[in-house]
Formats: structure tokens, sequence, C-alpha cells
């Protein structure tokens, strides 16, 4: 007779290794990832794979089993691997929702798919699902991706369909009816759609309803971290006030430290708050985390950079603006901050060559006009 035991503390100890193994690997991309990193990486979800075989072995009906196996596979994108522990699972349980979430996931362009076979799989799960599977859900999945990717990927606005917040409410309220009336008082259902209306209510602006959703979702699960943040852009993005944003980014950080828009934000918020330590340790933080992930990495070292002019550190101020120009050279505020602290540091030629290329590009900036007249002569007095 097989005990629980068993097989089971294997199962468990392949969910630590995979953990283990992301969190020294990063969540850099791959080409960014050094080899020690990757090494790490790959030797930790070899580990969790022996433990799953082990499992395996002794007991084939736990489903954990099949979806860990399936999450090392799209890790090291091996894709005929993945078919054939996913062709195998539906053979054991075909109502376990979480074989074809993992599905859904390879098929996305982030891990090697593409948008037209993330949305048919999606489709296809909506309209002909197994029964009990739950797998319909996968839609509310697909519209999530669409409302924080569509500007990003016109192929998932294309197969998705250039939906307003209205009609993405309506599918919400769809997959919503169907769940419930087969799983009354689905915790799950509950979770998945106030992430959707409290996703649409903040991109509309409707920032009484969006909260509500969101602290919906708290009040099911207390450490789902994501929840946290987007109060926290409630807070900092449409109300502006930026010491509650802060809390709640605190608390998504307590819960959840890797995230580095979690930092990038609540050095934004401290940023606003005149919170300079806070502002150049978050940002820090998150430009050395991976400066890919950041929307407006520019924004970033500018927000440093300010931070680091008031503490006197215009050396390294300097260094910021620099990388900020690199990303955005449009925006001519930086050649102007870059150039007080090339003036302060006494590289009065470089300050003066930002000035003139401001004046350049918006001649009728009177103040450039006098502070350039200033550093000239500050300049000749200097050479006399």
């Amino acid at each position: 007779e097989i005990q629980l035991g068993d097989w089971s503390s294997d199962v468990c100890s392949s969910d630590l290794y995979i953990h283990d193994g992301w969190r020294d690997r990063g969540d850099k991309y791959a080409n960014e990832t050094s080899n020690d990193q990757f090494r790490n990486f790959y030797d930790k979800l070899k580990l969790a794979k022996e433990a799953l075989e082990k499992a395996y072995n002794i007991y084939k009906e736990d489903m954990d089993i099949y979806c860990g196996m399936m999450t090392i596979c799209i890790s090291l994108s091996q894709r005929k691997e993945f078919e054939f522990w996913y062709t195998k699972s539906l053979d054991i349980d075909k109502t376990y929702f979480n074989i074809y979430h993992q599905k859904f996931t390879i098929l996305l362009p982030k891990w090697g798919g593409s948008w037209k076979d993330a949305y048919n799989f999606a489709k296809k799960m909506k309209d002909n699902s197994p029964k009990g599977s739950k797998a319909y859900c996968l839609y509310l999945e697909l519209i999530l991706e669409y409302l924080y990717n569509s500007d990003k990927y016109s192929d998932l606005k294309y197969y998705y369909g250039d939906k307003t917040y209205t009609k993405i409410l309506q599918d919400v309220a769809e997959i919503e009816s169907r769940l419930l009336s087969e799983f009354p008082g689905s915790e799950f259902m509950i979770i998945k759609r106030e992430r959707i209306k409290g996703s649409c209510y903040f991109m509309l602006g409707d920032t009484e309803e969006a909260e509500k959703s969101f602290k919906r979702i708290i009040e099911f699960d207390s450490n789902y971290h994501w929840a946290w943040y987007m109060l926290g852009q409630i807070y900092t993005k449409n109300l502006k006030k930026y010491k509650d944003g802060i809390k709640f980014y605190n608390k998504a950080i307590e819960i959840y430290n890797d995230d580095i828009l979690y930092h990038f934000e609540r050095g934004y918020a401290a940023y606003c708050d005149f919170d300079i330590d806070l502002c150049i340790s978050d940002m820090s933080i998150a430009l050395k985390k991976n400066i890919k992930y950041i929307p407006q990495i520019w924004m970033a070292y500018f927000c440093r950079g300010i931070c680091l002019q008031h503490k006197g550190k215009n050396s390294a101020a300097i260094e910021d603006f620099t990388s900020a120009i690199t990303e955005n050279p449009e925006y001519l505020e930086l050649f102007k901050y870059r150039s007080w602290s090339y003036h302060v540091t006494g590289q009065l030629d470089k300050a003066i060559s930002d000035l003139r290329h401001i004046l350049k590009n918006n001649p009728q900036d009177n103040q450039t006009v006098e502070l350039l007249k200033q550093y000239e002569s500050e300049l000749q007095t200097k050479r006399k």
C-alpha cells in the first residue's frame, strides 16, 4: 500500500528546486543571463526533474508531478518533451485545470509561441472545454494579456479584437456566469474576475471601482502581492497620494521582493514624495536586476540622477543623465539637468555643449539662453 509520504516529499522537493533555480537565474532575458547563473538554474531544474521522476515511479496519479514536469519543460524550452507530459496528463485527469494553464503558458510568445496559438487554444477551451476542468477560464488569462500587452503587440489585438473595456467586462461576465453555475462561490473565479474588473476600471480612471476590486482580492488572499501593487498604482498614478501609494508598494514588496516593477514604481512614488534615499535605493535595485523589464528605463535613470544631485553626488548623477539621454534623447530636460551637474563639477565646456544642444532644438527657451550666457562668461573668466 502506497503512503502519501512515499512520493509527496519528492514533489515538494521539486517545487523548492524550481523556485531556487529561478531565484539563482534571475528574471533577465536568456542572452543577458551569466553562465554561472544559468548553470545553477539548470542544475536546480535537473534536481527537480530527478525528484519528480522518482515520485512518478512510485505513484503515477499525482497531477502535480505532470505539471511540475511541464514547468521544467517550459523553463528549458523543451517543447517536444512538454507535449509528452501534457498528453500523458490528459490520460490521467482531463479535469485538472493547471495542465491547460501550462499549455496556454507555453503557447505565449515569451515562451516561444505566438499570440495566434495562445488565442486559438484559449478560444478552443472557451468553446469546448472538458467538463469540470474550468479550462474555459483560460479566456480570462487571454483577456489579462490583452489588457497589459495589446498596445505593444498588434497581432494580439488582431486575434482577440480591438475591444472596449465595456466589451471586455461583458466577456468576463460570460465566463463568470458559467463558472459560478458550475462551482457556486468559487474563490478561484472571484479573484480572476476582480483582477480583470480592477484592471479595466483602473485604465478607465474609475478609481473607486478599481480599488474595490483589488481590496476584494486581498480579502480572499492577503498575500496576493499584485493586488497590493495595483492599489499602489491607484494612489500613485490616479490620486497622486504618494505616501499612501508607497505603503501599498511596501506591502507588495514585503510579500514578493523579486519583481523589479514593484521597486521601480515605489522608487517613482518616492521621487514624487521627495524621499531621496528610498528613490535611489529602489531605482538602483530595478536597474541592477534587469533594465529591459522597465517600461520607461530612462525615467529610472532620470529620477535617480535628480536624487543624486540633491545629495551632491554630481559625477554619479552625470552618469545617470547620460544613460537616460541614450534611452530618450528627445527629452531636452535631461540635457539641462546634466548641464547643471557638469557646471558644478567644473566641466564648463560640456555644460555649454548641452545647453547649445537644447537651443538648437528649442531656440525659444529663454531660460536656457540666459544660462548659456552665464556659463560662457564663466568659461571666459576661467580661461583668462
